[in-house]
This record gives C-alpha cells, structure tokens and sequence, in this order.
C-alpha cells in the first residue's frame, strides 16, 4: 500500500526526465516512449553522472531515477509545471483587466456557400511575431463548419496595419482584405498582444493535447501533455489541465487548476489505475488531504525547449 500511495510521485519524476529531452518537440508519437534509455543516457552523459550506462539488457529503476531527477531538478535548467501555471495564471489576471474594456472582433461577414451574411465572433487562434502577426476564428466555424475562416491583423515592414478574411477549405482558399475593424481598436489588439507576447505563446503552445483531434499539436508538444479550457485568452479563460503517463492500459494522472483567482486553489485531481482493486485509501485522497500541490510540484520541464520565456 505504501509503494502504491507513491506511485503518481514516482511517475512524476520518471515524466519529468522525459520533459527534460532537447526531443520535446517536434518529435514523433512514439519516439519518447520508444526512447527511455536513451533519453537517461543523455543526462547521465551531460551531467556526468557516476552511473552506468543503460543498455538492452538494463531495466529502469526507481532509485537511478531519484538520482537523474535531482541533477535536472538542481540544474536550474527545468521549471515546475506548479511554478509554469502560476505565471501563466498571473498572465492570464494582468492581461484580463487590461483587456475588459477591449472590443470583441465581431461583426457581420458573408458566407459565400451559404449565400448569406452572418454575424461572426473571432477568436484568438495564433501568433507570429515576424513579421507581427495575430489570428483569430470563427468560434462556430472552429468546430463544426465545412469552410473555415481565419482573420489576420497584421502589421507590415513599412509600419501600416493591415486586416483580411482568409476562406479555407478542403479545395479551395481565397483571401479578402476587410476595413470592418477601426484602426483604433486594431492598435488596442496589437498593443496589448505585443505586450503580452510570451503569454500568448505560452497559450498556443500549450493549450491542446488531444491527440485525437489534434496531432499537429501533439508533434509540438511530444509529453508536455497540458491543455487550456476556454478560447479566449483576453477574457475567458477558465482551466489549465495536465496530464501524464499513458493512460490505457497503464496508469494515468490528471489535475487541474482553475484560471482567473488571484492564487492557484487547491487543483481537481484523477487518477486512472486500471488494475487497481480492493476498498483501500486511495493515492488520489492521500495526495489531496495532504499535499495537493505535490504533483504540480513534482513535474518539470526544460525551460530551453519551451517557445516562450517565462518572466
């Protein structure tokens, strides 16, 4: 019983090493989960750890992985997602007030394959900085729509601003400048955007893992399993969830921390142990009675591999 209340701990650890790969990103599916050994070698090598090497022959271990997990945590290198969703909630509070008085981005737009005008609301959907991109989609079309429309604000290398529509769809895409926002309220959106650069990298990057509607974001973020609950990263923002282990057949553990409160609450936890069985304290209550940060705490990923800077 005791091993099994430590268990979301010690997959904590072992998830962090992972976390820790320069393969953070841009990686494929399986490449992490194929690549254990691998990625402890590497930290034994770059830390010079008196360790043997791990090979085909050598089975992972809890105590080896207490050992690695020190030398990424005493590094200064990593950040804890507890300490990475309290900034991001303290982004999200700042950016919030600045923007209560910012203009939604709605307006009518015509929807050629349904002959029509509609009334549109635009949601936050990307950002580049170079040159100084925003994007933003329909919020119906986002989900449940044939044609997809994208509006961009832009700002050009000589200094003017520019705005369109962007009609995507399966075989066909067509591009429409549009004057439906004033100049004032676009200088409002990117002012506050610039200001707000990392936090809104910091939303893109981190916001969807499931990877059964997304891949794409999967190739991003390879484990960094997080998401963000709510479009709007202006406004409404409302949940940060993370995930690790694999789930399935394996174990799994979720928490989550509400967004908008002027300090991180006590997080919602779940934990999935699917060969779990008999009328036992449960790790899950162990955790929350008595160190419900712990996992936050616990986890860690390298901040070198993170697209943003966390201030």
């Amino acid at each position: 019983m005791e091993y099994k209340k430590t268990l979301a701990i010690r997959f904590a650890k072992a998830w962090s090493l992972q976390l820790y790969s320069k393969n953070l990103r841009d990686t494929n599916r399986y490449h992490l989960r194929s690549d254990m050994k691998g990625i402890r070698n590497g930290i034994i090598k770059e830390f010079g750890i008196n360790m043997k090497p791990y090979d085909s022959n050598t089975e992972l271990d809890e105590e080896n992985d207490d050992i690695l997990y020190d030398a990424i945590a005493n590094s200064g290198k990593t950040i804890t997602l507890y300490d990475l969703i309290e900034w991001f909630n303290e982004q999200y509070n700042s950016i919030r007030e600045e923007a209560k008085d910012l203009p939604q981005l709605q307006f009518p737009v015509y929807k050629w394959e349904k002959g029509k005008m509609e009334d549109t609301s635009f949601v936050f959907e990307d950002f580049c900085d170079f040159p100084f991109n925003l994007f933003f989609t329909d919020s119906k079309e986002k989900n449940d729509e044939y044609i997809r429309r994208r509006l961009y604000i832009s700002i050009e290398r000589d200094g003017t601003c520019r705005q369109g529509i962007c009609a995507m769809g399966p075989c066909y895409g067509d591009e429409k400048k549009i004057d439906s926002i004033s100049e004032d309220v676009i200088k409002e959106y990117i002012e506050i955007s610039k200001k707000y650069e990392n936090y809104l990298k910091a939303f893109n990057f981190l916001r969807r893992t499931n990877t059964e509607i997304d891949n794409s974001q999967f190739q991003k973020k390879g484990p960094l399993t997080t998401a963000i609950i709510g479009g709007d990263p202006y406004r409404n923002l409302t949940h940060f969830i993370v995930h690790y282990a694999h789930g399935g057949n394996e174990d799994a553990y979720y928490f989550t921390y509400n967004l908008g409160e002027p300090t991180l609450g006590v997080p919602i936890l779940n934990f999935f142990e699917p060969f779990a069985v008999g009328d036992v304290l449960s790790e899950q209550e162990d955790i929350r009675n008595n160190n419900p940060h712990i996992l936050a705490k616990t986890l860690r990923v390298n901040k070198e591999v993170l697209p943003f800077k966390i201030k």
